[in-house]
């Protein structure tokens, strides 16, 4: 299965991107068909080498001004496409598809976080029994957007997933809508970015970003989950850490307690493990979080660079990752 981010269509075309390269799908007398287009010219160039601001999402997502915005990624992606591991070098083949299937766009995404976000907000319950496939694909998006509503306090992106055998087919910007929200991101004032390796790793493995609102106790919390490497799609490996997370996230409390007996043989959090974690989080910021981040938001005089880089770590392994951290990420 792969997802196209349709940017442009006529009566037998519809193009956009897919695994970090401009496709196209063709209804043709004998089905539809998929192909890989040959590279197009930079989506942040207009004719003659004027800078420009970005298309949606034409051409490749390395050519994607908007990526210099979330330190590392853009050096990363320059790196994976001079070495074709993504994008990989282009299938020049014209594929028959066994099936298409329209998912959603992305103001109908908007009006369902809108009407009732708690999917995208709460963490999964108890009662969870896995995602369906259009839940897959818009899990990420829909958490940006409740965080952009102010409904979440952080949101965590896995932009580059590099302990994958397939890492083309597998990569959580290519789902639809991620990297659009992103760059939406990058525009507002009132959010900052803050990227992350896996502990003792460096960016090729994995790289996170954590999306906050620049205000206590958010920041603070922010910077604290970057300082251990906290990974989008790593789950934590220990129920301090898992309680610790889940609540910098937001999730509701019995969530996080179904989220802890699912990854430790059903014991619950105990008494000590939860004081610690209101300890920790009371350390590091004072300031009780409030329910819409939104709400009251102080004016922000900024000066010089929007962004600033944070320090990382070098190198390691899957193995030295998980030992930290656990299993990979179901949801």
């Amino acid at each position: 299965m792969r997802f196209l981010e349709v940017t442009a269509t006529t009566a037998t075309t519809a193009t956009g991107q897919s695994r970090g390269r401009a496709c196209e799908l063709r209804v043709t007398s004998s089905g539809v068909t998929y192909e890989e287009l040959e590279e197009i010219a930079r989506p942040n160039e207009r004719r003659g080498g004027e800078r420009g601001a970005d298309g949606p999402l034409e051409g490749r997502l390395v050519e994607a001004t908007f990526t210099r915005r979330f330190p590392g990624w853009a050096t990363l992606l320059d790196g994976l496409a001079r070495s074709e591991t993504y994008p990989a070098k282009r299938d020049e083949r014209t594929r028959a598809c066994e099936d298409v299937a329209r998912v959603c766009s992305l103001d109908a995404l908007r009006a369902r976080v809108d009407e009732d976000a708690s999917f995208w907000v709460d963490g999964s319950s108890k009662d969870f029994a896995g995602l369906s496939a259009d839940e897959h694909a818009l899990l990420n998006a829909g958490e940006i957007i409740a965080f952009q509503r102010g409904l979440r306090p952080m949101c965590m992106v896995q932009l580059w997933t590099g302990w994958e055998d397939d890492k083309v087919s597998n990569q959580n910007v290519d789902l639809p809508f991620v990297a659009r929200l992103l760059r939406e991101v990058t525009e507002d004032e009132k959010i900052e970015v803050i990227t992350v390796s896996p502990p003792n790793a460096t960016d090729a493995l994995g790289l996170t970003a954590i999306l906050y609102p620049n205000r206590s106790p958010h920041r603070e919390r922010a910077k604290f989950l970057a300082s251990f490497g906290a990974q989008a799609a790593i789950v934590a490996g220990s129920p301090y850490y898992q309680t610790l997370i889940g609540r910098c996230l937001g999730y509701k409390e019995e969530n996080i307690e179904a989220h802890v007996r699912q990854y430790n043989k059903g014991a619950p959090i105990s008494k000590q493990v939860s004081d610690l974690v209101d300890e920790e989080l009371q350390s590091i910021s004072p300031v009780p979080p409030t329910k819409n981040w939104r709400e009251d938001f102080p004016e922000i005089k900024r000066t010089g660079s929007r962004k600033k880089k944070n320090s990382r770590r070098q190198t390691s392994n899957v193995e030295d990752v998980e030992m930290m951290f656990g299993r990979r990420r179901s949801r």
